[in-house]
C-alpha cells in the first residue's frame, strides 16, 4: 500500500461527471495518484483509460450481473410457480417424484400422469377458473420478466466484454440467496433492482481487487452506491481512510421512497461511524447530515464550482449543430433529462416564444421523448442535443442566450441544490433564468448573474420575460465574469487538499 494512493468509486461512466473529475485531478496534480474506478455505459466507453495528468480510469462491468441475478431470479421464481400450481390443482405425484423423471428424461412416465389428468382437470378447470386465470397470468408475468432480462443480459454481455461461465453462475445463485435471506425490503420489482444493481457493482469491484491486489490509502466514494463498497474495503484494509463524497441528500432525492428512502438512512447510519473524514457541496446540506448523522466526521464544503478558464471567442458550434442561423437566441437547458426539473414548465413556454429564440436541451434522460414530441410540433424551436465533453463544454455553453435551471420545489434535495450548471452558464458567459429554490435564488441575485423567475407565473409570461432580456443582458454578462473568477474550484480545492493532510 502506497501512501498517497487514492482510489475513487463512482457507480457511472466517469465521462460526463463534471464534479468526479475536478476532484481526482485536482489530487493528482497536489501528488496522489488516483484511480478512478466507474462502469461501462454505452459503446464507446474504455474498460480502461490513462488520462494526460496520470489519473487512471477503469470501468467494471456491472449490468451484467445485475441482470443475470434478475434473470436466475426470474426462472427460479417462474419454476417454483409452476410446480405448485400444479400441486395445488392437479392431483400429482409429490415434486420430487416429477423432478426426478424430468431430469432423467422419463418421457412415459410423464406423459401417463398428463393422460391420467386430463379428464379431472377439465371438471376442476370450471369449478376453479377465477384461480386458474389468475395463476396463468402470473406465469405469464414472470415468463414476461424472464424474457426480458435475459435480453438485456445478452446486450450487457456484449457491451461489456463479459464472457459467462458455469462457476459465474453458481456463484450467482448464491449471491441472490444471500440477498434474498438478508433483505426483508423487496417490496417492489425496483427495490429489488437496486439491490441487485448494487450487489452486482459490489461483487465486480471485490473481484477486480482480489484478481490484482489493494494498494490504496484513500477510498474516496462519491455518492451513496458506492458507500457500502467502500465500508466493505475499508474492513478488510484497515489501514485505509475513507472518504463520503455526497453529492446530494440522496433520502431527499426524486424517486426515492418508501423502503428505498430506509435503505438509504439505513446505509448512513451504519457507515457514520466508519467515514474518516466526509465532504459535501453546501452549508445546507452540510447542517442537514449533521443533524440526522450526528456521527460524522465534520463536513468539508466542496461547492460544485467549475475551474476557472479563459473562454475563447465563441464558434458557432451550438447553432451549427442545431442547423440554426448564429443570431438566433438560445435558451439552453444542460444536464439530465429527469422529473420535477422543470421541462415540462419550459417545454410550454415555446409556443410563446417569437421566432428570433428557441431552446436547445443538451444532455440524457427519460424525458427525451417528450421533449422530442414537443420538437416534432414546434420545428426550428426546440432542439435535443447529446451532453458535449467536459473538456469542451464552456465552448458549447457559450453559444447560449441565457441557461435555464426550472428545478420544481420537490423534496429537500431540489430545495438546497446546487448543481454544475450554477457554475457552468457564469464561466461560459451565460446569464441565468432560475426557479427561486433556496441556494439558486442566494447564488444568482447576491452575484447579479442572472433573474429568479416567480413559480406562480404562466408560459406567456415566463416567454415575454425572456424575451425582454436582451437589453439588460450585458451588465449580468459582466457579473458572471467576476463571479467565475471568484468564485472558482480552484477557491474550494484547497478545502480538499486539508482534509486529505489531516487523514495522512
Amino acid at each position: 500500500m502506497k501512501k498517497n494512493n487514492v482510489l475513487m468509486l463512482v457507480r457511472n461512466n466517469i465521462s460526463r461527471d463534471a464534479r468526479v473529475l475536478k476532484t481526482a485531478n485536482s489530487l493528482q496534480k497536489k501528488g496522489y495518484q488516483v484511480d478512478l474506478f466507474g462502469v461501462i455505459e454505452k459503446n464507446s466507453d474504455l474498460h480502461d483509460e490513462l488520462l494526460p495528468n496520470g489519473v487512471n480510469i477503469k470501468r467494471v462491468p456491472f449490468r451484467y450481473y445485475t441482470y443475470l441475478y434478475l434473470s436466475i431470479f426470474y426462472a427460479f421464481a417462474l419454476f417454483t410457480s409452476i410446480i405448485f400450481i400444479l400441486r395445488y390443482f392437479l392431483i400429482i405425484p409429490d415434486t420430487s417424484t416429477i423432478l426426478a423423471n424430468l431430469l432423467t428424461l422419463n418421457y412415459s412416465y410423464l406423459f401417463d400422469v398428463g393422460k391420467n389428468l386430463i379428464p379431472s382437470s377439465l371438471e376442476f378447470f370450471k369449478l376453479h377458473i377465477i384461480e386458474i386465470l389468475l395463476s396463468f397470468s402470473i406465469i405469464y408475468v414472470l415468463f414476461n420478466g424472464l424474457r426480458r432480462n435475459l435480453k438485456f443480459l445478452s446486450n450487457y454481455k456484449a457491451l461489456e466484454g463479459v464472457s459467462g461461465s458455469q462457476g459465474a453462475l453458481k456463484k450467482s445463485i448464491y449471491n441472490i440467496y444471500n440477498i434474498y435471506n438478508i433483505n426483508n425490503l423487496l417490496e417492489s420489482k425496483r427495490i429489488f433492482k437496486v439491490l441487485m444493481a448494487s450487489f452486482s457493482y459490489k461483487s465486480s469491484l471485490l473481484k477486480n481487487f482480489k484478481k490484482n491486489g489493494f494498494k490504496y490509502a484513500y477510498i474516496h466514494c462519491h455518492d451513496i452506491s458506492t458507500l457500502p463498497v467502500g465500508l466493505q474495503l475499508k474492513e478488510n484494509f484497515k489501514d485505509t481512510r475513507l472518504i463520503y463524497d455526497a453529492h446530494e441528500l440522496y433520502e431527499e432525492a426524486v424517486g426515492v421512497e418508501g423502503p428505498l428512502k430506509y435503505i438509504y438512512k439505513k446505509i448512513h447510519r451504519d457507515a457514520q461511524s466508519f467515514i474518516d473524514g466526509f465532504i459535501t457541496i453546501s452549508d445546507d446540506f452540510s447542517r442537514i447530515y449533521k443533524e440526522r448523522y450526528p456521527k460524522l466526521p465534520e463536513p468539508t464544503v466542496v461547492m460544485n464550482a467549475t475551474k476557472f478558464k479563459t473562454l475563447k471567442k465563441y464558434d458557432g458550434r451550438l447553432h451549427l449543430a442545431c442547423g440554426i442561423d448564429k443570431n438566433k437566441k438560445i435558451i439552453l437547458f444542460q444536464g439530465g433529462f429527469t422529473l420535477h426539473r422543470g421541462i415540462e414548465r419550459m417545454l410550454q413556454v415555446v409556443e410563446y416564444l417569437s421566432d428570433d429564440y428557441c431552446f436547445v436541451f443538451m444532455g440524457w434522460g427519460n424525458r427525451e421523448k417528450l421533449i422530442k414530441r414537443v420538437s416534432k410540433k414546434n420545428k426550428g424551436k426546440v432542439f435535443i442535443l447529446p451532453p458535449a465533453p467536459q473538456d469542451e463544454l464552456i465552448n458549447w455553453t457559450s453559444g447560449g442566450f441565457i441557461g435555464v435551471i426550472p428545478y420544481e420545489q420537490h423534496g429537500m434535495n431540489h430545495t438546497y441544490c446546487t448543481p454544475n450548471k450554477l457554475w457552468e452558464f457564469p464561466a461560459a458567459h451565460v446569464p441565468i433564468f432560475a426557479a427561486p429554490r433556496v441556494q439558486l435564488k442566494k447564488i444568482v441575485e447576491s452575484n447579479n448573474i442572472g433573474w429568479i423567475y416567480e413559480e406562480r407565473h404562466g408560459p406567456y409570461t415566463l416567454a415575454n420575460e425572456i424575451m425582454s432580456f436582451s437589453r439588460k443582458r450585458k451588465s449580468k454578462v459582466d457579473s458572471c465574469k467576476k463571479f467565475t473568477k471568484v468564485d472558482s474550484w480552484e477557491k474550494y480545492e484547497k478545502d480538499l487538499y486539508k482534509l486529505y493532510q489531516s487523514l495522512a
